[in-house]
């Protein structure tokens, strides 16, 4: 995930914005706490939604206070207190920050990025979470392979390297739920996994084209894209479609949660149906439908 997961707030009632800054402030919080002190670097937006959906899916506990932070000293804010839902959210923002930096790094290897790597392999450590680490690991290695792959033999399927990519993030939403809340939450993540791929994709096109790095929208023919770095109407067209087919799916995963928590199912559908169709409008010009 890559910062597109966020809630679209003019459409969030005033009770559900706090309840999003309090995880968000929460989770900042327990990064910083039980991951490591600089952590809280590698906040997002996609952690936050996370732990929104494990508060949905366990039906955990949760407290609310108002505290003060270093970026908020004068007024106290609504904060989460730690939970298991945020611990988890926030190694698993610190493992994926890891990935994103060493994934960087192998496409670009310059100073800046090689002097990342010894603060993302701190955070990779720290972490925890060594048996998801490997089962992630194992499947971007086969959505990188399959990447470079297409590359060489400018054939690059998007919808099979979507579905690499959600298969890397099903397992992260799931790990060690059971039953129902499982099954719906792999599901979820895995058309969460795909949407972003895509979201990702259309983001990099122009700097991937600049650069020369592999993009499916590049490597899809025989020839790399001949229009500069943009998008062929019929590339957007598929984009703008696979993109609300993903999200779609979503949604009705977010229906299958059974939470007694309204206001947490309120902002999940707020992010896939608003905020998500805001990202793709942004992108691609769609109508967000």
């Amino acid at each position: 995930m890559f910062g597109y997961i966020r809630p679209f707030v003019p459409q969030l009632r005033v009770c559900e914005h706090e309840c999003w800054r309090a995880v968000y402030c929460g989770l900042c919080k327990c990064m910083g706490r039980h991951v490591c002190a600089d952590s809280a670097l590698a906040l997002s937006y996609d952690a936050a939604f996370l732990a929104l959906v494990r508060l949905a899916a366990t039906g955990e506990k949760t407290e609310i206070s108002a505290r003060r932070c270093i970026l908020h000293p004068t007024k106290k804010r609504l904060v989460m207190e730690p939970n298991d839902s945020l611990r988890f959210s926030a190694s698993v923002g610190a493992l994926l920050a890891y990935h994103k930096i060493a994934d960087d790094f192998s496409d670009e290897r310059t100073l800046f990025r090689l002097l990342l790597l010894p603060e993302a392999k701190r955070l990779r450590r720290k972490a925890g979470l060594s048996e998801l680490d490997a089962i992630v690991t194992e499947r971007l290695g086969a959505l990188y392979e399959a990447e470079r792959v297409a590359q060489k033999e400018h054939g690059a399927s998007l919808d099979k390297l979507a579905e690499l990519a959600g298969a890397a993030l099903s397992p992260i939403f799931a790990y060690r739920l059971e039953g129902s809340a499982a099954r719906v939450t792999a599901e979820l993540g895995r058309r969460v996994g795909r949407w972003v791929y895509i979201a990702d994709a259309a983001h990099d096109l122009e700097k991937d084209f600049r650069k020369k790095r592999f993009n499916p929208f590049l490597f899809g023919a025989a020839q790399e894209n001949p229009e500069g770095g943009k998008l062929s109407a019929a590339d957007r067209e598929a984009a703008i479609a696979a993109m609300a087919l993903e999200r779609r799916a979503a949604e009705a995963a977010i229906n299958l949660i059974e939470c007694a928590d309204a206001g947490i199912i309120s902002i999940l559908r707020n992010i896939i149906t608003l905020g998500m169709g805001s990202v793709e409008e942004k992108l691609l010009g769609s109508s967000g439908a």
